[in-house]
């Protein structure tokens, strides 16, 4: 279970939480049954996932105490990123400069009309004292879990292990996919729109089901949706299609770098019915509100004094300290720092990162590496420049019930949990977590497996 600083008085949310885990431990016989059911259920068409070993066998459970904190501050940091990229797009080629966003891809968001990206987002973070740590935004991402989320937590809620505990402790899951198809009727102001859930053919190909088992819930909220890549797409006559299919709105993730660049060519069709005005979500600016940057000015800007006292009180809290880093001084301590010096010292508490990259690319982290290598990595980022500098958060330990073959087990894992946002409002969550004797602690990285949230209490 998740253990920050637990509230003081009375009322202890974590409580129902503690008495829930010990329930779990002491039904052998119901975990061995759940283990094999759950297996056969989530790895047979429809596939959830592929193979067991990918995901957790029980949700991670969170106190909705604690769940209601953090949903709240994740509102509340996507509204502060909205805030400080639209002012920074009043020039768009500055903000692309500032925000450390790659030129071609700064090229394919000019080349569509400039919106308000914020139909999707996944902040990371890590659960510490104050609730979330925030790591990342993720405005821009293809929203790993999104698919899988509500069938995973429709077959856990049908264990009979859980079943049984329901009777006696109250325990529930926030469904997904009716904000998103709430968004897809906005976006397309049809009661009953044709979509297009698209990605790269091998994406698509290789790993289908997250598109297929959002199709499937979709169309059980009556939104009608097909699969595709787009190479499938063919925008003629002032209409959109999918295999020949009319489309009305665009499910895209979009994930810069330089997969994107290269197979901009394929984007062709997709971008031509953007210009046209055919909703994509989320589109080619999100990765303005994407930047790790955005970060790094908020927490800038609350060391300098230049935020509003309960904005500056909310990023003192939640945002790690983060700078962009280049040469030159900065606040930090308390104090005025020459910032390359100050990073070089204080390797084993900070992290170097790309502004722009996913999934741990171009990521340091200087507890795990040694003084030569950190040297290298800050000269690197300072050559290449769009980086930032944060601060290490050590991930928080939790022990998991996991489901095994002869019973329910605690575990002991390094986790971040994240928040979809759909259209601005939280809706749902995952997490990965790394085993507790993995060398790795960003959790993107090699060995991390994915999960859903029960709330308790």
């Amino acid at each position: 279970m998740i253990a920050p600083a637990r509230p003081r008085g009375s009322a202890d949310p974590f409580a129902e939480h503690d008495r829930l885990v010990a329930e779990l431990t002491s039904r052998h016989d119901e975990a061995r049954a759940s283990f094999a059911a759950l297996v056969a259920d989530v790895t047979s068409p429809p596939v959830v996932y592929a193979h067991a070993e990918q995901f957790f066998l029980l949700p991670l459970f969170v106190p909705r105490a604690l769940w209601t904190a953090l949903r709240a501050q994740n509102e509340r940091l996507l509204a502060l990123t909205a805030a400080v990229v639209d002012d920074l797009l009043d020039d768009p080629a500055r903000a692309a400069q500032t925000l450390g966003i790659d030129a071609g891809d700064a090229a394919l968001a000019h080349s569509v009309p400039r919106r308000r990206s914020l139909a999707f987002a996944r902040p990371d973070f890590l659960v510490a004292g104050a609730g979330a740590a925030f790591l990342e935004t993720n405005v821009d991402s293809s929203l790993g879990g999104l698919g899988t989320a509500d069938p995973l937590n429709r077959r856990y809620d049908a264990l009979p292990l859980l079943r049984a505990l329901r009777e006696r402790m109250r325990l529930a899951w926030e469904p997904v996919m009716p904000p998103v198809a709430d968004l897809f009727r906005a976006a397309s102001g049809l009661e009953r729109p044709a979509v297009a859930i698209v990605d790269w053919d091998d994406e698509v190909g290789g790993v289908p089901w997250p598109y297929e088992r959002m199709r499937d819930d979709l169309a059980r909220l009556g939104v009608a949706a097909e699969v595709g890549s787009d190479r499938e797409l063919a925008f003629e006559a002032g209409r959109l299609t999918l295999r020949a299919r009319p489309v009305d709105v665009v499910y895209r993730g979009f994930t810069p770098g330089a997969r994107t660049r290269r197979g901009a060519h394929a984007l062709e069709p997709l971008l031509r019915a953007d210009r046209a005005g055919v909703p994509v979500l989320s589109d080619w600016w999100a990765p303005f509100y994407s930047s790790k940057v955005v970060l790094a000015l908020l927490s800038a800007r609350e060391a300098e004094g230049r935020l509003a006292g309960a904005d500056a009180a909310f990023v003192r809290a939640h945002v790690p300290f983060s700078r962009v880093l280049r040469e030159g001084f900065a606040h930090a301590g308390g104090r005025r720092v020459d910032l390359v010096p100050y990073v070089l010292r204080r390797r084993e508490e900070l992290v170097i990162k790309s502004a722009s990259d996913g999934s741990a690319e171009n990521v340091t982290v200087g507890c795990e590496t040694d003084e030569a290598a950190w040297r290298a990595a800050v000269e690197r980022a300072l050559r290449a420049g769009g980086f930032i500098v944060q601060r290490f958060v050590e991930p928080p330990l939790v022990r998991q019930p996991v489901l095994t073959e002869s019973g329910v087990e605690l575990a002991a894992f390094r986790w971040n949990l994240s928040t979809f946002l759909i259209g601005g409002a939280a809706a749902g969550s995952c997490f990965r977590g790394l085993p507790l004797d993995a060398h790795l602690r960003i959790s993107c990285m090699l060995g991390a497996r994915e999960g859903t949230v029960f709330l308790t209490g």
